[in-house]
């Protein structure tokens, strides 16, 4: 037993959607170059926004890593403070 599909996707529609896709997603990455080349990469503010989450996200790679899966690390934590 075939699936029935939507007009859309079996080529009822008027055009072809990837055309339609492709020309959207042009236009968005012309949109995004402008955007990306507004931005000034010798700002101190930009910087130091950079390292704040450049940080946060090892702090949260630290934690993860250092989190105990089994009782047993726990232990050991509480026992060598």
């Amino acid at each position: 037993m075939a699936r029935k599909q939507p007009p859309s996707a079996a080529g009822g529609g008027s055009g072809k959607p990837g055309d339609d896709l492709s020309k959207e997603l042009q236009k968005l990455d012309a949109k995004v170059d402008d955007e990306l080349a507004d931005i000034d990469l010798t700002d101190p503010d930009l910087h130091k926004a950079a390292t704040k989450i450049q940080a946060s996200f090892r702090g949260h790679k630290v934690r993860k890593e250092g989190t105990p899966k089994d009782g047993e690390h726990g232990e050991e934590m509480a026992a060598g403070q």
